[in-house]
């Protein structure tokens, strides 16, 4: 029995680099359009896409990065408007208060409004999760928190204290007992 070994080509043919760069060139092409397309789609959402694929509902939250649902520029300010400033205070087991920040969270200003959300909205399981990052952060325990709002009222160049709004308090559920 003898066989026969065939030489293959030293060289590949020219039209496998040429079909390379096309395949490149599609794929990046693609890519990009896949971009483009989940941008326009969190900015917009898709009606008849929603309907019939519920999964694919446009969501408006920040979580969606880089594909950014909220607007630019934030709406103008007109004369007489009234703007909320929050700030949140945590309240320790000696009664003694600290305020608690962005900084103190390890988290960027947008969320911590989150969490001041989660607080005015009664989310306690959102709370919850801040208070956890609070306490594994500074190795302090939290049994309440305070939220103040500082009202202000725009008043064309100037800004002036707006009416008092009275602070919302939570009580946190203190340590459990454990179980004899």
């Amino acid at each position: 029995m003898l066989t026969t070994i065939r030489k293959l080509p030293s060289k590949v043919p020219a039209y496998s680099e040429h079909f390379h760069e096309k395949l490149s060139s599609a794929c990046i092409s693609l890519v990009i359009l896949f971009t483009l397309g989940a941008q326009y789609y969190s900015s917009f959402g898709v009606g008849f896409v929603s309907r019939r694929f519920p999964l694919f509902e446009a969501t408006r939250s920040p979580n969606l990065w880089p594909f950014i649902s909220y607007p630019l520029y934030t709406a103008p300010h007109h004369v007489g408007e009234v703007l909320d400033q929050y700030s949140l205070f945590g309240i320790l087991e000696d009664s003694s208060t600290v305020k608690i920040d962005a900084d103190d969270l390890g988290v960027c200003i947008w969320h911590l409004g989150t969490f001041v959300d989660s607080i005015r909205n009664d989310d306690s399981e959102l709370t919850g999760q801040m208070v956890e990052w609070w306490e594994k952060r500074h190795s302090r325990k939290l049994i309440g928190l305070r939220l103040e709002n500082h009202r202000l009222v725009f008043a064309g160049a100037t800004v002036e204290e707006g009416p008092r709004q009275l602070p919302k308090t939570v009580t946190l559920p203190l340590a459990k007992d454990p179980p004899r």
